[in-house]
């Protein structure tokens, strides 16, 4: 039995029926973006999350025209899991792994005037989905269809193939290491504004005691350019470590640089470009309490930056 095959089983068993009078169609568009959400965080990229719903996609319609009755929320539900695992088992047998530390492929759009207000929104951040990649597939998948999809824990059961009981558990453990003790982040607008212009200045001045004066003391960069000369391949820590590792890129870069406000992965951050080439994108998550810049997230890989402006 495939994988779809086994999914679409325990989706049947679930006896709810696609109501009458929706079209398939309609039906599946619905959740689509919500499928395509789950699939991102899942794996931390937007191709693979692209794969996945257009697997699905097809999947779908091929049940739709045989006629069998099923919840379509529920038979995403888990078709999304299934599809999701044999995606990341496919990038280990590619040996797909990051040189340098991990980070998610960037979802870049406009920062519109109004688009800052809604900042505080962490479910798509760099700071959340690399705490959600620190825990288990399970437990990750778990998180994600009650986040995502308002999955009960009998639905997560059925999704995941365990008990009720041990998906209770695993959520309990999973939200409780998805806390960071300690640090505030969410932060008013005019204050993450002076951060982003404060980093936008930096970037233009190239001097490293400006990029100090924004950070804390414990702050940390975690940059996924590894196949790039002179990308860490460990993470920095400490404000000057990481004011000095960010002044010394700047001076190697031949070209100016020209810093654009644009929104990345839901927050206010900047896409790097210079001699009209994009180079990276920076984000960051700011220490609300000390009201400066504890974490900051770089993108450098080249094949990451196709993604371009993702509204």
């Amino acid at each position: 039995m495939t994988p779809f095959s086994f999914c679409l089983r325990r989706a049947v068993l679930a006896n709810a029926n696609l109501r009458a009078g929706s079209h398939p169609d309609a039906v599946f568009g619905r959740w689509r973006p919500k499928l395509w959400g789950f699939a991102y965080r899942m794996l931390g990229s937007c191709s693979r999350a692209d794969r996945v719903a257009e697997t699905i996609a097809q999947r779908w319609s091929g049940v739709c025209r045989s006629a069998t009755m099923v919840n379509p929320r529920l038979w995403l539900m888990v078709a999304a899991v299934t599809q999701c695992q044999a995606e990341t088992r496919a990038a280990k047998r590619r040996h797909e792994l990051p040189l340098g530390p991990w980070l998610p492929e960037p979802l870049v759009g406009p920062l519109t005037p109004g688009a800052a207000d809604v900042a505080g929104d962490d479910s798509m951040s760099f700071a959340f989905l690399i705490a959600l990649h620190r825990l288990g597939p399970g437990e990750r998948a778990a998180v994600l269809l009650q986040d995502v999809f308002g999955a009960s824990s009998g639905e997560i059961a059925t999704s995941l193939g365990k008990k009720p009981a041990v998906c209770q558990q695993m959520l309990k453990r999973a939200r409780r290491r998805l806390i960071q003790p300690g640090r505030r982040s969410t932060m008013a607008t005019h204050d993450r504004d002076r951060l982003t212009n404060g980093l936008f200045a930096a970037l233009r001045s190239g001097d490293g005691n400006d990029f100090a004066a924004l950070l804390t003391p414990d702050a940390e960069l975690r940059c996924d350019g590894g196949v790039i000369p002179g990308s860490p391949r460990r993470f920095i820590k400490g404000r000057m470590p990481v004011a000095r590792f960010l002044a010394g890129l700047l001076q190697k870069q031949p070209l100016p640089l020209y810093p654009v406000p644009r929104l990345v992965n839901g927050v206010p951050g900047l896409m790097i470009y210079a001699g009209g080439r994009m180079l990276g994108t920076l984000a960051f998550t700011p220490d609300a309490r000390a009201g400066k810049i504890a974490d900051i997230f770089l993108t450098r890989t080249p094949d990451r930056m196709s993604l371009g402006e993702a509204v």
